[in-house]
């Protein structure tokens, strides 16, 4: 039941708001909601067709739902090779050890 509202919420914040909105410090709502939300969240968003940016990042930073949200983001065109300030999302796996997100990048292409 949560997750119905919180797809209700999110429907309602894009169509007033828009797919790409950036909050008051730039961070686009995709890379919110990849951090924040849930697969299902994340597959509205993509169904929208947002610029994907850093969103992969935020996704294995999460932890939670990573995989499933990274896969959704990867089958719709995030960079596997994406870089941040720091780290590649392969680099930032291998760091965080996560071992499942590792597999995912590399199965698309991610490498170092």
């Amino acid at each position: 039941m949560a997750d119905t509202n919180d797809i209700q919420a999110l429907t309602a914040f894009v169509e007033k708001y828009g797919v790409d909105f950036k909050s008051e410090i730039g961070t686009p709502l995709i890379e919110t909601i990849a951090w924040n939300g849930t697969p299902s969240m994340v597959e509205f968003l993509l169904s929208k067709k947002p610029k994907l940016e850093e969103s992969l990042l935020r996704a294995i930073v999460n932890g939670k739902g990573c995989a499933a949200i990274m896969d959704l983001l990867l089958r719709h065109g995030a960079d596997p090779n994406i870089r941040g300030a720091h780290f590649s999302a392969l680099e930032l796996a291998r760091k965080r050890e996560n071992s499942e997100a590792e597999e995912l990048l590399l199965s698309h292409g991610a490498t170092l």
